[in-house]
This record gives structure tokens, sequence and C-alpha cells, in this order.
């Protein structure tokens, strides 16, 4: 398996963490929380909690749209604070308000938790969205791993309730499918954590509605998106397959392959210059989707 020379000590000192780690699961929950955030100028950071929603947003100055970002860590852990960096940046150079929200975790949280609660930041940010200097129908959903898989699964959800939809999914290496094949790709998550992870969220049930987005055959209608998946990681496959899927259905899907590349690696790696050119493509889609738009 060919892993690109710049990511391989970070790959494998991530490789070390197991998440079914009840100590690391409590680790991962906290340590993200004190990561430093970059100074941008222009971007404006406020924290919104009530029953409703909890949430940092990053604003900009006259935003042309917004990003409702899920971030990730298997279900099971992570926190919003993790993509400060790149959540930012976006705001900056695409002219987006970005809004974070926190999430329930597996296994104490198991499914419909962690997509009820972005469910809830979604409704908020509709509601609000005046306040917020944005229109409802310019916003895009997005998020990475985990938080790419609760993304896929609520533009699955908006799309049945009806209304207001969502102006783009926008999803980084996304957990997508728990009968994930791709056994020999398995640097900074493996097989086996995958499949409990998955355990802890269905709770035994995986064909629940919206449980796993990529069980769901009918994906006519969803919004237009950008995926992107790393050749060397275990979402490979399913990642590919739910592109290929969305664009038979006539879905307008952008999916890019980073060779090389291994799960997440934009994020603990963002100094590589792999890293620096996917997040640019990424946000160009981006701004192009929103330019789109009447």
């Amino acid at each position: 398996m060919y892993i690109r020379p710049e990511l391989r000590a970070g790959a494998a000192f991530i490789s070390l963490w197991d998440p079914t780690n009840p100590l690391i699961r409590r680790a991962g929950r906290v340590v993200p929380a004190l990561w430093p955030a970059p100074y941008i100028q222009g971007v404006r950071t406020q924290q919104v909690k009530n029953s409703d929603i909890r949430a940092t947003i990053y604003s900009p100055e006259n935003p042309r749209g917004a990003v409702l970002w899920i971030h990730g860590g298997g279900l099971l852990m992570g926190h919003p604070r993790q993509d400060v960096k790149h959540l930012k940046e976006t705001a900056a150079e695409v002219g987006v308000t970005v809004i974070a929200p926190h999430y329930r975790y597996a296994p104490e949280n198991p499914y419909p938790a962690a997509l009820d609660d972005v469910h809830s930041a979604h409704h908020w940010l509709l509601t609000h969205a005046e306040d917020l200097g944005i229109s409802p129908d310019r916003i895009v959903i997005g998020g990475q791993s985990a938080g790419g898989g609760l993304a896929a699964a609520l533009c699955q959800r908006l799309l049945d309730e009806g209304g207001i939809q969502p102006a783009g999914q926008w999803l980084f290496c996304p957990m997508l499918d728990d009968r994930a094949a791709s056994t020999d790709r398995n640097p900074i998550w493996d097989a086996d954590s995958n499949a409990q992870a998955w355990r802890y969220y269905t709770n035994g049930n995986p064909d629940a509605p919206y449980a796993v987005p990529g069980r769901r055959a009918e994906l006519a209608g969803l919004p237009p998106a950008w995926l992107y998946a790393g050749s060397s990681e275990l979402f490979y496959d399913e990642i590919v397959d739910y592109a290929e899927r969305l664009k038979s259905a006539g879905v307008p899907t952008q999916c890019e392959v980073v060779d090389g590349g291994v799960h997440a690696f934009e994020l603990w790696a963002p100094h590589t210059a792999v890293a620096k050119r996917l997040l640019m493509s990424s946000r160009a889609w981006l701004q192009s989707t929103l330019d789109a738009l009447h």
C-alpha cells in the first residue's frame, strides 16, 4: 500500500490510537478542545448555547452563504474545535459563515442522537439565517469522516422531509457505510475500529432510516456534492461508490481521489503541499456552488 512520504510518520503515530478504548475516546473528546485558533483578520468568532444548539460560529464580513460543518471522530469522539483552522480559513477565503455544532457520541448515545443534534442545528440555522445575514437557500452541509457521513445522512433526511434544501454537500473522506470492504487499507482507522464504531452507533439496527447513509438506495434529488477519498484509506471504496451512485442518480458530483492519501490527512497534516492543494480545490468547489445560485 502506497502512502505519500510526507504523511507516513503522522499516519504511523495516529494509528497507535485505539478509538474503541474508553480512555482514548475520553482523550479524543477533550484534547481537540484545546487546539489553538489562528487569528484571521475579518473573521469573528461567537458561541451559541441554548436548548436547540451548542455551536461555534465563524463569521466574515458580508457573508455570501453558510456552511453547517460537522466534525469527525468515528461517531465516538472529536470536537468542533479540531477543525478551527480549516473553518476560519474557509470563512475568510470563500466568504461564508461557518457553524460548527456539538453533537452527542456513541456508545453512550447511539443513533439517532447525533443525527438529531445536527438536524436541530440545521433548523436553528434556517430560523436564524436572517440574523446571520444569509439566505436560507445558500446553506451547504459539510463534514469530515464521521461528520461527513452525518452530513450525507442529514441531506437524505432533509430531502425526505421537504422544505428548503441545502445548496450542497461538502464531504471530506466521509464515513458512509458499515459494510467497508477495503480491509487492506487501514492506516489511521482500521476495519476492526470501523466495525466496532458502527455497532456502537447503530445499536444493532444499521437498516434504520439515515443510520448508515451508504445503505440508501435512492439518491436522486440530493444536493450537489463534493467528496474526496485517499487512495490508501479504509473508506476509499465506499466513497467512490457513493459518488458514482450520486452521479448515476443525476446529482452533480465532484469526487477527488488523493493518490497515497490516508484518512483525514488534511486535518493532521495541513502544512503539507498535498493538503493545501486539496483544501484549495474543495474551497473552489464551495465558491463555484454558491456562485451558481441566483
